[in-house]
């Protein structure tokens, strides 16, 4: 069966994790438990990785804008020291 083929975590790491299931003798009922926990794990990660996408997005979108920002201030500063050169030029005349 495929369900034989899942990485689940080893059943004494699953018993101590679950103590309520250590009783249980029904193989087929712990094997179920065993499957729903791992369910229930790869949706807790899917959720944190979600998280964490929507996190990395907001950053690049922050980062793009930051960098914008930079470009246009490199671009200003550029106009400016045009613009400041024949300011300069009168002081460097000598009297």
């Amino acid at each position: 069966h495929q369900y034989q083929q899942l990485p689940l975590i080893p059943l004494g790491e699953f018993l101590e994790l679950q103590p309520e299931h250590k009783d249980n003798n029904d193989e087929k009922s712990l094997m179920f438990a065993r499957i729903n926990h791992e369910l229930a794990e790869r949706e807790a990660l899917e959720e944190q990785r979600q998280g964490l996408l929507k996190t990395k997005q907001s950053l690049i979108t922050d980062n793009k804008k930051r960098k914008d920002d930079l470009a246009s201030l490199d671009k200003d500063l550029e106009t400016f020291i045009d613009a400041a050169k024949p300011i300069q030029k009168l002081f460097e005349k000598q009297y």
